[in-house]
């Protein structure tokens, strides 16, 4: 038996106890008036179709977009000695996995986790523990969702599970990297930092150096030019010496 047969008879068997403990959560309380969905789930309605349209209706070059975005971003909050961010690269690659499965036109985005993994070719619990990474981080809503029983039997549940509803979120600094990549322009705001403080250190540097030093600086060593510069600023360096207070001093004693 290969490994996606076995993760699908264990998904099969992990789900099968799952509703065995619904349908005995079912019959032990029905007589109370409880039901056997999860708790603060809704009706379908409006509010999902209206998150759809705006948060998961984006184009391609966006989701790339997103994506940089996000890796830049799991980098910045790793912790120090951690090996990964808080997203880590295979939550990278869920996200983008949700991203290619919403509805391009609607960004309808209600797959079951069942679906989900075996798309994935992952346990239940994998996925499940992925979504809840997600929602943690600010990167993605989940609501849970119910509806009516059709012909419910006397006395039996009035409403039933049904798949939950996802759509996408971002933090604020990852929206305004993203709005950066889709100007065409603009580096992430870290490495900004990064390179003024870079140029403000060799600003520093440069204020101690002689012309010389200076001259092989900017030049670089080994070519006609930076010999050339170098000899040059040996003469200045010189020449300043030569008028330096002290030198004056000793020459007029």
């Amino acid at each position: 038996m290969s490994f996606a047969d076995r993760l699908k008879a264990a998904n099969a068997a992990r789900l099968s106890r799952y509703f065995n403990k619904t349908a005995s959560f079912s019959s032990s309380t029905q007589r109370r008036g409880h039901s056997p969905v999860r708790r603060h789930s809704q009706y379908p309605g409006e509010r999902e179709a209206r998150a759809w349209r705006q948060n998961n209706v984006f184009t391609a070059a966006e989701r790339r977009a997103r994506m940089t975005a996000v890796r830049e971003w799991n980098y910045r909050e790793k912790k120090k000695g951690a090996a990964w961010g808080p997203l880590g690269p295979s939550g990278e690659r869920f996200l983008d996995f949700l991203m290619g499965m919403r509805c391009f036109t609607t960004g309808r985005l209600d797959m079951a986790i069942k679906t989900m993994a075996e798309k994935l070719v992952m346990s239940v619990q994998t996925v499940c523990n992925y979504v809840e990474r997600l929602v943690s981080l600010g990167l993605l809503t989940k609501i849970r969702r119910m509806e009516p029983v059709e012909e419910p039997e006397p006395g039996g549940p009035q409403v039933k599970q049904i798949t939950n509803a996802y759509w996408f979120e971002l933090p604020a600094e990852i929206t305004e990297r993203v709005r950066q990549i889709m100007s065409g322009g603009g580096k992430p705001v870290d490495q900004e930092e990064h390179e003024r403080a870079q140029a403000e250190l060799v600003r520093e540097m440069v204020k101690t150096l002689s012309a010389e030093e200076m001259a092989r600086f900017y030049a670089g060593d080994g070519t006609v030019l930076a010999e050339a510069l170098a000899r040059l600023g040996s003469a200045v360096d010189r020449k300043k010496g030569d008028s330096s207070p002290s030198t004056v001093t000793r020459s007029t004693r």
